[in-house]
């Protein structure tokens, strides 16, 4: 058949010929676009068990992160006749605050150890130079909550900013431990220190931030288990329950390890940060019954415990009162995250801070036992 016979043949019957590539393209892109919709279905419904794979992640973190410090810090104990870890200046001892030469003495052993956690973060960071790149002492704050890791670190010649204190479920402290000019620290709980943003507006405590732990230490590790003579403990709850009055402050200083009676049962370290589940503003607070924490018990494991099972601490103004636990209200660490919560119709109780008989007693795995008579 001639060339010009197949043209006619095509063009003479009037009907367009069906295009079959066409045909399969149409369907491929139909295909297409039905697996982009499945794919997007199959990701959608797979985010939260993604999330819940990487919180579990950095759970199992955050534990490896305890079982070493425990480790260090059973090896401080040994290498420190048997303390545990912590800040020890005592009352009218000299101090060298860095630079070389620049001597303090302090009036109460709480002074004296403010003195001392300045002293550290100086000499491991080297700021002790212009006043806008010091470390000044921060007397208006007990620091044993957040930073009784120091003396540790700085036993073991690490950095200040170790990630080993910094929970991997913690984001917002990993990013505060990033900056390392003053000029960043806005971004620091309670934003600008010069403005009246929040809780944290104090220069002093804003620069204090990057090198504090996101693991609380037990109060009983730095004063003592037991109430003086006169029934008066070195440190209480306050009202809002964070924080601390201090009723003794020459009673601070580290205790013997030996003073541990359940060694099994009893948290040095636990996670405090509202933040510390790595869920942003839907994180729950450690003392929160609903919420599960990982904690450092004295014998160096790192269980993570629900919060409800733990037992509640007990009221240091009625400590022989087997009934009467701390009734303490929520103050966030930083409001821009976390409002203050002072609308729950019920307080929390002091888990893990408030243990009745200190470290002879018990916080977790038995039932709460009266050491008041002890």
């Amino acid at each position: 058949m001639s060339t010009s016979s197949r043209v006619s043949d095509r063009a003479g019957t009037g009907r367009a010929r069906p295009d079959h590539h066409a045909a399969r393209r149409g369907f491929a892109f139909t295909d297409a676009a039905v697996l982009l919709a499945a794919i997007a279905l199959a990701g959608a419904l797979a985010l939260p068990t993604l999330h819940a794979w990487r919180t579990d992640a950095r759970l199992a973190g955050s534990r490896d992160n305890l079982r070493q410090l425990g480790q260090a810090h059973a090896a401080y104990s040994d290498a420190n006749e048997g303390f545990i870890a912590g800040f020890s200046l005592q009352a009218g001892e000299e101090i060298d605050l860095y630079p070389p030469g620049t001597v303090r003495s302090r009036s109460s052993a709480l002074e004296a150890q403010q003195f001392e956690a300045a002293a550290i973060i100086r000499q491991i960071t080297g700021r002790f130079g212009a006043r806008d790149n010091q470390i000044i002492p921060n007397l208006d704050r007990v620091p044993h909550r957040r930073y009784s890791h120091l003396p540790l670190l700085h036993w073991m010649g690490a950095s200040a900013t170790d990630p080993l204190v910094v929970s991997p479920l913690d984001t917002h402290q990993q990013t505060f431990q990033a900056y390392t000019e003053p000029e960043d620290y806005p971004a620091l709980p309670g934003g600008d220190p010069d403005s009246s943003f929040g809780n944290w507006t104090d220069e002093t405590t804003v620069e204090y931030w990057p090198y504090a732990s996101s693991y609380q230490t037990t109060p009983y590790a730095f004063t003592p288990s037991r109430p003086d003579a006169f029934d008066v403990f070195a440190v209480e709850p306050s009202a809002d329950g964070t924080m601390f009055n201090v009723q003794a402050a020459n009673a601070f200083g580290r205790q013997l390890a030996s003073s541990v009676r359940f060694p099994a049962n009893k948290a040095l370290l636990f996670e405090e940060f509202d933040y510390s589940q790595g869920l942003g503003n839907h994180g729950l607070y450690y003392a929160d019954p609903l919420a599960s924490v990982n904690i450092l018990a004295f014998d160096g494991s790192a269980p993570r415990i629900a919060t409800a099972d733990a037992n509640p601490g007990w009221d240091p103004d009625h400590f022989r009162d087997m009934e009467a636990t701390p009734e303490l209200r929520y103050s966030s660490i930083d409001t821009r995250y976390f409002p203050e919560d002072f609308g729950r119709p019920d307080p929390y109780p002091g888990y893990y801070k408030w243990t009745r008989g200190g470290l002879e007693g018990i916080d977790f795995g038995a039932g709460e036992i009266n050491t008041s008579d002890w």
